[in-house]
């Protein structure tokens, strides 16, 4: 369906190509002045409506008419005509408008001026269309590459929390059945909810810590009262989008190297906060601590998934951490951009 709406990153990406089709008229106009020792207040208007007019022409009006594409800038038989026909069409009209408001006659009096500056900017627009296509289709194939390593990521992930589950389900069967039947039922509904997770490519927060909370009464189940846990997610981040179960390694980890090693257990703090431009999602917890190795060389499966994840979406942008951090004994920390990342991935 045709629309008029042009999204923000595009819109953000169109005035950057009006800067640059400024700052190529800049570049003309003096050259201009240099060639003929002088000055005039007309150069500057036809320079600037001729760069103005071409943008608006073979940039907003090629998204307009073909935003529905799918794909920026296609070189196909219909992009051709349109900038066959836009880009002189565009020239002419701001050579008419120079000529109005000036008050000057090029069109009448230098017509061979025209008809060249006509067909120089058809072969620029073409030449500049080419190198934004192959740019797009340059971008594409990294976005391909990046959903591919994703998807891998996310394949490993799913039965690696489907075998820890199920290992615990097993060593409670044989301690307490009747707590074996409680964790099995538990088990059906958290594993629904995995199945519905991992056809998302992001969730919100909410959903990340509600899956959390499920994960961690199957876990109190078995553990009782040597597990005890604290989720807290500030109300800003309600609806922040973020990578399905990427705080579920963490907990895992938490779990089996910091509460698991102690007899009387522990607590389990998971926070989200943000300052506006940083969202920090910490799993504290009161166990057995990290050694200085651990820190140094934190390279379980767990912990390389999301960080690798968290590379594959948000590059050099995102960091996860693992440090020793009072009153807890360990805290592994994440932190994101404060953005909506819901246009990267689809």
């Amino acid at each position: 369906m045709f629309t008029l709406s042009i999204p923000v990153e595009e819109r953000r990406n169109m005035l950057q190509r009006l800067f640059i089709a400024w700052s190529i008229a800049l570049v003309f106009l003096a050259v201009l002045v240099i060639e003929r020792d002088i000055f005039l207040f007309s150069d500057i208007l036809y320079s600037f409506l001729i760069a103005t007019l071409l943008w608006l022409f073979t940039d907003v009006g090629d998204w307009l008419i073909h935003n529905n594409a799918g794909n920026r800038f296609p070189l196909n038989l219909p992009r051709y005509i349109y900038i066959g026909i836009a880009t002189p069409a565009s020239s002419f009209v701001a050579y008419a408008l120079g000529d109005f408001v000036s008050g000057r006659s090029i069109i009448a009096t230098n017509p061979v001026r025209v008809l060249s500056w006509m067909a120089l900017s058809t072969v620029l627009a073409y030449i500049f269309i080419w190198f934004l296509t192959q740019r797009q289709l340059h971008k594409e194939d990294q976005i391909s590459t990046t959903h591919a390593k994703l998807r891998l990521l996310e394949s490993q992930l799913e039965p690696h929390m489907l075998f820890n589950t199920l290992a615990n389900l097993r060593a409670l069967v044989v301690t307490d059945t009747t707590q074996a039947t409680q964790m099995l039922d538990r088990i059906v509904s958290y594993m629904r909810a995995i199945v519905n997770g991992s056809r998302a490519n992001m969730h919100p927060l909410r959903e990340e810590f509600e899956r959390l909370n499920d994960y961690l009464d199957l876990m109190k189940l078995r553990m009782g009262a040597r597990l005890n846990y604290t989720l807290t997610l500030s109300p800003e981040l309600d609806n922040h989008l973020v990578p399905p179960f990427i705080l579920q390694p963490l907990v895992e980890n938490a779990i089996k190297h910091g509460l698991e090693p102690l007899v009387e257990g522990g607590r389990i703090f998971i926070v989200a906060t943000t300052d506006g431009k940083i969202v920090s999602l910490e799993v504290n917890d009161t166990g057995a601590g990290a050694n200085k190795e651990d820190i140094t060389n934190a390279k379980g499966f767990g912990w390389m998934q999301v960080s690798e994840r968290l590379a594959a979406i948000y590059g050099n942008k995102a960091a996860i951490n693992l440090i020793s951090n009072y009153p807890y004994k360990t805290t592994a920390r994440i932190s994101l951009p404060y953005s909506d990342v819901e246009g990267f991935i689809k």
